[in-house]
């Protein structure tokens, strides 16, 4: 081969082969298009409100390889971080302004070297140190969202400093940056903090930077989109690990053969351990539930029940609008849900009437 040859061939295959060829896109794993509009709607659910993921465990344990399918912000950086066999993260949500939240801490923990560096980015004082850190590695990995206009300034509005925050949301995410003692006697976030445990972070940031978390702003209530996300994410031989709807499920947000028909698209890419995860309010006095969720008579502040649900169960029950029927229904729903729970997601042991009453045999 002439010489002259011989350096194009080299320089060819350095451009196509070199390291920084494979560098993973951070702005996720999966190219599809919307059917129809994304129909948006600013719900202004920024702050996480549900500050004892811990309740959650059993179902993050049980918890099945592919995809974590979350709505809301925060809720699903943490409950990923909970899963051990979970691969892929998608946020997905109706706010555009949850979506940029998502968007901008997946950039943060994309640009960050380690956990300390992490949380000096979430409370960086000026943009400037975000716009170092999106030159870091010359270049090669596209932080746009970090030096995006207004994207400092929306990060800070949406977080800490703004005055038309309240106590009580600045104290959430104070929960999670800067923790007092009284936060963690109060077991706020609990083992879910992943701005403060080594391994989570690590977890999460490895996936920022592998492309693996995804972010992505439709209404849920489009099952169209939901479908085509759907059919990518089995396109590409990812199973669902969790569909995670917080309580969306809820009327006031969804009708239920919406959820029923966002269910049954689950179900093309359902796995041996998928699971749907839902949150539910206790509104009676909670001593009507200590016997069947005993921990609960410890908590100084209102609960979220976490409650999964395994898709051959929603089968056994005749499919997934019967078992969403069943799911709606008024009368003593609360105590209905929390027996229907199949993978039992409270951290004690679940007496055996309610065992028997689901028909099935408790983790």
């Amino acid at each position: 081969m002439p010489k002259s040859a011989r350096h194009l061939f080299i320089l060819a295959w350095l451009v196509l082969y070199s390291p920084s060829s494979f560098a993973p896109d951070p702005s996720g794993f999966l190219r599809f298009e919307l059917p129809e509009p994304a129909a948006t709607v600013n719900h202004g659910f920024l702050v996480p409100n549900e500050l004892f993921p811990q309740d959650g465990d059993r179902v993050f344990k049980a918890a099945g390889p592919g995809a974590y399918i979350a709505v809301g912000t925060e809720r699903g950086f943490i409950h990923f971080g909970l899963t051990t066999k979970a691969t892929h993260l998608i946020l997905v949500d109706t706010d555009p302004e949850v979506a940029r939240f998502n968007r901008i801490n997946r950039m943060l923990l994309a640009a960050s070297t380690s956990r300390e560096d992490y949380l000096a980015l979430r409370m960086a004082v000026s943009p400037e140190a975000w716009q170092e850190a999106a030159r870091r590695d010359g270049g090669k990995v596209a932080l746009a969202e970090l030096v995006e206009p207004g994207s400092y300034e929306f990060w800070v509005k949406s977080r800490r400093f703004e005055k038309d925050l309240t106590v009580l949301d600045r104290m959430r995410f104070a929960a999670l940056e800067k923790p007092s003692e009284s936060n963690r006697q109060e077991e706020l976030f609990g083992q879910g903090n992943y701005i403060q445990d080594e391994a989570l972070y690590l977890r999460l940031s490895t996936a920022a930077k592998e492309g693996r978390i995804q972010v992505e702003n439709f209404s849920l209530k489009s099952v169209k989109n939901f479908q085509a996300m759907t059919a990518a994410l089995k396109a590409k031989e990812i199973p669902l690990s969790v569909f995670d709807v917080s309580n969306a499920w809820w009327g006031r947000f969804m009708p239920k053969d919406t959820m029923a028909a966002l269910l049954d698209a689950c179900k093309e890419i359902a796995g041996p351990g998928s699971l749907f995860l839902a949150t539910d309010r206790l509104k009676s006095d909670l001593k009507n539930y200590h016997e069947l969720l005993p921990h609960l008579s410890r908590r100084t502040r209102k609960s979220w029940l976490y409650l999964g649900f395994t898709f051959p169960m929603m089968e056994k029950m005749g499919g997934t609008r019967l078992f969403m029927d069943y799911l709606f229904e008024d009368t003593d729903r609360e105590k209905r849900v929390v027996l229907l729970n199949d993978v039992n997601t409270e951290p004690y042991p679940r007496k055996g009437s309610c065992t028997k009453t689901l028909g099935g045999a408790a983790p």
